[in-house]
């Protein structure tokens, strides 16, 4: 009702989301956006916040069909899975890590199959999505070019869809980075930017 509500008053509906039931929630209530990928705080809440490794990841494993009807009806994911990446690089959680990584390749691999715009963002606060974009690469659940297109392109379209950004082409806004070298080679690279240009004006930053 909240959906078909907002709908009706020419609102855009985003939705955060915890386990793969949610995102069924979501996904049949027909929200535009949904704000975070199942399991990317794998908290058990019966645990707290002791330990991580008696988890019941099954619980944030997307089925095919709601795969299939987020594609079919053009609904975009954020990642914010960055947090949980984090958790994995514990080297005493192996078991834990494995689960869980397995878990999000399935994921973003039946997102992707279906053609679901997958959107770039982090759950934290008080800084970019840079961190987010780094650790989906690093993890090998993005290649670097999936996640400069996601990031650059998919992600700020989503944000400003009235606007012509995202791409260096004729008749958009001349809006872009000078990296130090190639992010295609060399990913950490997003981290050295020398120069920022908006509308085709540079800015110079401190």
């Amino acid at each position: 009702m909240i959906v078909n509500k907002a709908k009706d008053s020419g609102l855009w509906v985003a939705t955060h989301i915890w386990s793969a039931a949610d995102f069924h929630v979501a996904i049949s209530a027909g929200v535009h956006q949904i704000a975070h990928m199942p399991g990317f705080w794998p908290k058990d809440e019966a645990i707290a916040n002791t330990n991580f490794e008696s988890g019941d990841f099954e619980r944030y494993r997307i089925s095919e069909a709601d795969a299939r009807l987020a594609g079919k009806k053009h609904i975009q994911v954020t990642t914010t899975l960055g947090e949980g990446l984090q958790l994995t690089r514990d080297p005493k959680s192996k078991d834990f890590a494995n689960a869980l990584l397995d878990v999000y390749r399935s994921n973003l691999s039946l997102l992707k199959k279906n053609k679901v715009e997958i959107l770039i963002g982090s759950d934290q606060f008080f800084s970019n999505p840079q961190g987010e974009a780094l650790e989906l690469v690093r993890s090998g659940l993005m290649s670097a070019q999936e996640a400069l297109h996601a990031w650059c392109e998919t992600t700020p379209q989503a944000i400003f869809p009235s606007r012509k950004i995202g791409k260096i082409k004729k008749g958009y806004e001349a809006n872009f980075l000078v990296l130090s070298s190639d992010p295609l080679r060399d990913f950490t690279v997003v981290k050295e930017v020398k120069m920022t240009f908006k509308r085709g004006l540079e800015i110079k930053v401190r």
